[in-house]
């Protein structure tokens, strides 16, 4: 009966309207954010330098209990830039 219930599931099929324009656009659309995301990557590290450089830095890294130890972010971050202090 086991055997029975199984073949029987095996040979009921649904297809979904839309799984086979799916396969094609989801892929097609992560070429470009990947794109999108690598480029960001080289204005990131540039900025971080600038930032790092700028002569208020010291003044500007995390203090026990203030600023972004206590949850808030960076003035970048939520941009799509992280910045790494």
């Amino acid at each position: 009966m086991v055997e029975d219930s199984f073949n029987a599931l095996d040979e009921q099929t649904v297809t979904v309207p839309g799984t086979e324009a799916a396969a094609l656009i989801v892929p097609s659309l992560a070429g470009p954010l990947t794109a999108v995301l690598d480029q960001r990557k080289l204005p990131a590290g540039r900025i971080e330098e600038l930032l790092e450089a700028h002569s208020l830095f010291p003044g500007q890294a995390p203090h026990p209990g203030l600023g972004r130890e206590a949850g808030s972010p960076g003035p970048l971050e939520g941009r799509g830039v992280v910045c790494r202090v």
